[in-house]
């Protein structure tokens, strides 16, 4: 054979074969796009499709690679629910896959080692949380025995409050000794005034709760030392007073009703003088309390006497007083105050105004609230 007719056909096998193979590569290309986006969608049934219309072609071979080929990748991702359902779907469509049969138990294994190690972890995640909720039970042990545990009643929240706090909802109990309790007299029946060294003691409760704030003010005077003229004055008064109180929280704590009784007796030397040697009367009024002033307290209030009702002589009746409360110790529990405080009791009579008004200097105890 001439030489130039073997080069022709040569180049007419290459040029068929590179046809060929262009056309080959092109159409498994297209199969590759459908096989990625059924990865994509990990859609078992589309999977199936593809496998089954090409079973008969002769590159089923090479379709059966890519795919097992993409399901090593879902392997490394982790994505064995998937790979186990694809490797399924090649090996129903070829039986004779060894490849894709060794895949499967290779998956299967990897799969119940992964399982495996997962509830391990969730064993010792869970173990961990049990032993710090242990030691939570044990701190909370410890602070159940320092503090008490309460919700606040605006929100709703869950909040811890120490033993003392928590007297806030529960009792404030104070008691003030006044060593100092100078009283100055205005006689209506004569206009002098007079002037009494005496006592106090005042003695406030206060119990607590969401709706109502219950109060008790306890208290007396006891006048017993005139200064200056003996004649012009009362050498022994003593008062007492006996008032509940109540507030309502939601519209004020500091704000109290007072509804009680008091008692007035007193003992005058002088026969020129008019003075009530007795007076007793219920009493009504409005107090304001605990009203805080950087550290300092003060307590306020005015009441009515209605036992003026009852008294030929007494047009009205009534008082008021203002106390500072200023802290000078303080222990875990209690806390000591210096009482500096006006009372004003006055008696509008028929022979004019009568007028006793006192400064007091007193010492005195709470419990920390």
């Amino acid at each position: 054979m001439n030489k130039k007719i073997k080069i022709g056909i040569l180049l007419l096998l290459f040029i068929f074969s590179a046809s060929s193979l262009f056309a080959i590569e092109e159409y498994i290309s297209e199969i590759y796009k459908d096989l990625d986006q059924v990865f994509i969608e990990k859609s078992e049934k589309e999977l199936d499709s593809i496998l089954q219309k090409n079973q008969g072609d002769r590159y089923y071979y090479l379709i059966e690679k890519y795919a097992e080929k993409k399901i090593r990748l879902l392997v490394i991702q982790n994505e064995y629910i998937f790979a186990m359902a694809a490797i399924e779907v090649v090996i129903d469509n070829n039986l004779d896959n060894e490849n894709a049969v060794e895949m499967y138990a290779e998956i299967a294994d990897s799969y119940e080692n992964l399982i495996k190690n997962m509830k391990q972890q969730e064993e010792v995640k869970a173990a961990k949380a049990a032993k710090l909720e242990e030691e939570k039970q044990k701190v909370k042990g410890s602070v159940d025995k320092k503090y008490v545990s309460s919700t606040s009643t605006a929100s709703g929240k869950g909040y811890y409050i120490s033993g003392v706090e928590n007297s806030q909802t529960n009792y404030q109990f104070s008691g003030n000794f006044g060593l100092l309790d100078f009283t100055n007299f205005l006689y209506p029946s004569t206009g002098k005034t007079g002037f009494n060294y005496g006592i106090c003691l005042d003695t406030n409760y206060k119990h607590y709760s969401d709706r109502v704030i219950f109060g008790l003010d306890v208290g007396g005077d006891l006048s017993f030392l005139t200064l200056g003229n003996a004649a012009t004055g009362i050498p022994m008064l003593a008062q007492f007073q006996l008032i509940p109180e109540f507030a309502f929280p939601e519209f004020s704590d500091n704000l109290f009703l007072r509804v009680g009784a008091l008692g007035s007796f007193s003992v005058s030397l002088a026969e020129d003088t008019s003075q009530v040697t007795r007076f007793i009367s219920p009493v009504i009024g409005a107090g304001l309390e605990n009203v805080k002033l950087g550290k300092t307290k003060l307590n306020a209030g005015i009441d009515y006497y209605m036992g003026h009702l009852f008294y030929s002589d007494i047009l009205v009746a009534f008082g008021g007083n203002a106390s500072l409360f200023i802290p000078i110790s303080k222990t875990e529990k209690f806390q000591m105050n210096l009482e500096l405080g006006l009372k004003e009791k006055a008696f509008i009579r028929t022979s004019g105004v009568e007028n006793r008004a006192s400064i007091i200097l007193a010492i005195g105890a709470e419990n920390v609230r």
